[in-house]
């Protein structure tokens, strides 16, 4: 069911008629400009698994919505006067998606960490908010979406072992240890960083298949031991501003299908390279730079 355009009196009202509605189950309330207010009456609404809040002008979320127990996935997008979301949140105990972007919140709630269900996280284009809570308990966890806020430090995610799909685009200042613990992960994006080294240690992700390394301009190199990257298949490295090299173990990386490499200015290949190009898994190669651009 899709709710636009609708003003305070008629949202109540069309809200109030899926109470006794058994069979809709996703609720979209999509560019509602003229209404403020939420009805607290979310919590009688409980055949509701998908809901979507986009693009509305509304002043606050009520608490109800945690009690919304039906609920699977939950949208909040482009909400430009929420700056809080409800504690309440923590108590929707069957939800699997969560996605926050574009709001003007300062903060999430540390109830977010009981959201044990939690298949798929992400945290978008929030430019106030400076930190998350902890998330350690979110041990279903698979993918996990941490772009364009303001976040400086990741806290701890070395218990999310199912985690399969991790996107850092945050001014952080250091890559955890913690990442080199999840056994598990399979992609790894990490752009526009300050970072200005990634751990060796992430060898010990055996399953990582796809790398992707853009736009951090204070990443002095690639660590020196990726070719016990075994795994890789992508490896993508673009836009990083003092890497001029990559390490000579490059030529290692004997699963490798496509590379991308672009440099901003003059850069050196290691010998190894013609072992690289000789590997008959090697399907893409792009080299880019100012002076030169390579393609096969």
């Amino acid at each position: 069911m899709n709710i636009q355009n609708c003003s305070d009196s008629n949202l109540k009202f069309l809200l109030n008629c899926l109470i006794s509605n058994k069979k809709i189950n996703q609720l979209n309330i999509i560019n509602n400009i003229d209404s403020v207010i939420i009805p607290d009456i979310l919590e009688y609404i409980v055949n509701i698994n998908f809901f979507q809040i986009i693009n509305c002008n509304f002043k606050q979320i009520s608490d109800s919505i945690g009690y919304m127990k039906g609920l699977t996935t939950l949208v909040l997008q482009n909400l430009q006067n929420i700056t809080y979301i409800p504690n309440s949140i923590g108590l929707l105990n069957n939800l699997s998606q969560l996605s926050i972007s574009s709001l003007p919140i300062e903060s999430l709630p540390m109830e977010i960490n009981n959201l044990k269900n939690l298949i798929t996280l992400k945290i978008e284009n929030n430019k106030n908010l400076r930190e998350l809570p902890e998330i350690r308990n979110l041990i279903n966890l698979r993918y996990l979406f941490i772009s364009n806020n303001n976040i400086s430090n990741l806290p701890e995610i070395d218990s999310l072992q199912l985690l399969e799909e991790l996107e850092l685009n945050e001014p952080l200042n250091i890559i955890s240890e913690s990442i080199t613990k999840l056994v598990e992960l399979k992609t790894l994006s990490i752009s526009n960083t300050m970072i200005s080294s990634i751990p060796e240690s992430l060898e010990n992700c055996t399953n990582l298949k796809n790398l992707i390394i853009n736009n951090n301009n204070k990443l002095e190199s690639l660590p020196n031991n990726i070719g016990n990257f075994k795994s890789l298949i992508t490896l993508k490295v673009s836009m990083n501003e003092l890497i001029k090299t990559v390490p000579e173990s490059i030529g290692d990386l004997k699963d490798i299908e496509d590379l991308l490499l672009f440099f901003y200015s003059d850069f050196i290949l290691p010998i190894s390279f013609e072992t690289l190009l000789k590997k008959n898994k090697l399907l893409s190669l792009n080299i880019k730079s100012e002076i030169l651009n390579v393609v096969f």
